[in-house]
C-alpha cells in the first residue's frame, strides 16, 4: 500500500526548499515540479518566501505551500518553529517521497521526516555550505550537520562530481549517493540583432556578459578589474542583488561606467544570451551553474573559474578556458586572447555545446531522478 491516500500507482511527492527566489537550486525544484509525469507523481513544493519561483509554478498548475519561518539565515527561535512546522506538515500530507534541497531545508527537514516516517527522503546537494567563507567554528558546525543530513536522508543526489567527491566520505554516505548532473532544455534564444536591442547594447562592440546574482560568492568584483584592463570591451551584468551599489561605485572609481552595463534582473534573461561576445562567470563558489549550460546551448564562448562542478563543464582548453578565483591577472589575459581571436571563440563555443547537450539534457536528469524516488 502506498504511504499515502493517492492510487496504488500514483506516488505523493513532496519538494522543500529554503528561498523561493529563481536561482539554480530553484530552476532545478522547477524543473522537476513541471516536468515528472502527472499521472504517476501528485507534486507540491513546500518553501520559504514568496519569490518568482512560487509564481511560476503556479503558472505551471503546481501546488505550493508557504513555510513562514522559513529563511536561509540561521535563528534559533525561527528554525525551531520551522522545524515543528515540517513535522505538522509531513503528518497532514503524509507524502510518499520528501525531496529536500539547500542546506538548511535539508538539515531540519531530513530530521523531521524521520520522525513522522517518511519512507523516502531525498536529499539534493546543490553544493555545501562549508565551502563559504565563513569562521572555523562556523564551518565546523556546519559540517556536523550536514553529516545529520546525509545519515537521516535515505537518497543523495549529487548535481556534479565534485559533489558527489565531497559528499561520499559521510558517514553512511556511500551507499546512498548517486551522481544525477543538472539538466535543461535549450532555452529559446533572441537573434543577436534583438539581444542587443533589448538590452540597448551598441552593435559593434565587443561584448562580454553574465549573470548572477550580486552577491560577494560570484566574484563580480574581480571581473571589473579585468573588464578595466580590457579597454577595448562592454560588460554587461544582468542580475540584482545586495552589492549593486558595491559594484557601480567600483566603475565609476575606474571610470568605466560607459563600458558597463547594470541591467538588473530580468526573467528569462537566458534569451539574451546571443547579444555577447564572451560570457564570463567569475565565481568563489559553485555547484553546476544553470548559466553556464544555458552559455553552451547559446554557443558561446566561456571563461569560469575553477570551483566547484564548473570544470566538469568548463573543461580547460577544450570547453572554455579556466582561471583560479580572484585571479585578476589570469581574467585579464584570458579576456584578452579570446577578444582577439574570433575562431578560437568559434571552436570552444561549439565544443560547449555539443558537451551540454550530451551531458547537461533536462530528459537525463529527470529521467534518473524519477528512478530514485522508485527505488
Amino acid at each position: 500500500m502506498s504511504h499515502s491516500d493517492t492510487s496504488h500507482n500514483t506516488k505523493k511527492l513532496l519538494f522543500l526548499i529554503t528561498k523561493s527566489n529563481f536561482g539554480g537550486a530553484q530552476k532545478y525544484v522547477y524543473t522537476l515540479a513541471t516536468s515528472l509525469p502527472r499521472d504517476r507523481f501528485e507534486i507540491t513544493v513546500a518553501h520559504g518566501g514568496n519569490g518568482l519561483l512560487v509564481e511560476q509554478l503556479h503558472t505551471a498548475g503546481v501546488r505550493t505551500i508557504r513555510i513562514p519561518t522559513l529563511e536561509r539565515d540561521v535563528s534559533p527561535l525561527l528554525d525551531t518553529k520551522t522545524f515543528f512546522a515540517l513535522i505538522s506538515l509531513f503528518k497532514t500530507e503524509r507524502p510518499d517521497v520528501v525531496h529536500l534541497n539547500s542546506s538548511k531545508i535539508g538539515g531540519l527537514g531530513s530530521l523531521a521526516a524521520r520522525i513522522v516516517g517518511i519512507p523516502s527522503i531525498v536529499f539534493t546537494v546543490h553544493g555545501w555550505a562549508f565551502n563559504e567563507d565563513r569562521s572555523r567554528l562556523q564551518k565546523a558546525i556546519i559540517t556536523f550537520l550536514s553529516a545529520l543530513t546525509v545519515f537521516f536522508s535515505t537518497r543523495i543526489i549529487a548535481i556534479s562530481k565534485n559533489v558527489y567527491d565531497e559528499t561520499v566520505g559521510f558517514p553512511t554516505a556511500r551507499k546512498k549517493l548517486s551522481l544525477v548532473r543538472n539538466g535543461i532544455d535549450m532555452p529559446h534564444f533572441l537573434s543577436r540583432a534583438e539581444a542587443r536591442t533589448e538590452l540597448t547594447l551598441p552593435h559593434d562592440v565587443f561584448s562580454i556578459g553574465t549573470i548572477a546574482e550580486l552577491t560577494h560568492n560570484k566574484g563580480l568584483k574581480y571581473l571589473l578589474d579585468a573588464v578595466s584592463e580590457n579597454t577595448d570591451t562592454h560588460l554587461t551584468i544582468i542580475g540584482g542583488g545586495e552589492l549593486l551599489s558595491r559594484l557601480t561605485a567600483q566603475s565609476k572609481k575606474y571610470s568605466i561606467t560607459e563600458r558597463v552595463h547594470f541591467a538588473g534582473f530580468i526573467d528569462n534573461a537566458a534569451t539574451l544570451l546571443p547579444a555577447f561576445d564572451l560570457f564570463v562567470l567569475p565565481s568563489l563558489k559553485e555547484g553546476v551553474p544553470y548559466v553556464l549550460i544555458e552559455a553552451g546551448y547559446a554557443s558561446l564562448p566561456v571563461i569560469a573559474t575553477n570551483v566547484g562542478g564548473i570544470p566538469e563543464v568548463i573543461i580547460d582548453t577544450e570547453t572554455g578556458i579556466l582561471v583560479q578565483p580572484k585571479d585578476v591577472h589570469a581574467l585579464t589575459a584570458a579576456i584578452k586572447i579570446l577578444r582577439n581571436d574570433e575562431s578560437l571563440r568559434r571552436h570552444f563555443g561549439e565544443a560547449l555545446h555539443a558537451h551540454v547537450q550530451r551531458f547537461y539534457s533536462a530528459s537525463k536528469m529527470i529521467h534518473d531522478t524519477e528512478s530514485l524516488y522508485h527505488a
